[in-house]
């Protein structure tokens, strides 16, 4: 797989992090679930006004099925197209939200002072998944990896390659 950003000299991808399958399976269920609901609540208005509204309300479903597969193909399109990357020497976050769209942030390892974890959920908590947050020494948010697989691995990792490229930085310096 070509990475989605052009990476420096010496530079070495360690992890290429994804969304959980899980963390996209339910907001996908979710959608069908708010999508079902509102065509029972239109076919039921449609039943109670008759024929007064009753083309109205045959495109309100149809829109609220167009726009709940437009929404399942994004969120796929997003797991596919939204990701992290772990380097010997950077974070790299690098995110797709349509074909027309491509944002990248990183930020050097040595300048990730805190990093963080946590799982809000019965889901997170039994299919493992999480948020790993890594805060900078810039005065942005910092990084926040969204519903990643291990949470406490990953932190673990960049943990590990963060103290690295400390010493890799110590080493150079004297």
């Amino acid at each position: 797989m070509s990475e989605p950003v052009q990476l420096q000299r010496g530079e070495e991808v360690i992890a290429t992090l994804r969304r959980h399958p899980v963390y996209v399976i339910l907001r996908i269920i979710g959608t069908v679930i708010v999508v079902i609901l509102l065509e029972l609540l239109f076919s039921w208005l449609r039943g109670l006004l008759g024929e007064f509204l009753n083309t109205l309300f045959g495109w309100l479903i149809a829109l609220a099925i167009i726009g709940g597969v437009l929404y399942v193909l994004f969120e796929f399109y997003r797991y596919w197209h939204d990701l992290w990357l772990v380097t010997n020497q950077r974070l790299i976050d690098s995110t797709r939200r349509s074909p027309f769209s491509h944002e990248v942030s990183s930020a050097d390892l040595i300048n990730v002072q805190d990093i963080s974890t946590s799982k809000n959920g019965v889901f997170a908590t039994l299919f493992d998944f999480g948020d790993v947050r890594c805060q900078t020494a810039s005065a942005s948010q910092g990084f926040v990896i969204r519903g990643v697989s291990k949470p406490n691995h990953v932190l673990d990792m960049i943990d590990e390659q963060r103290d690295k490229a400390r010493s890799r930085t110590a080493a150079s310096a004297s």
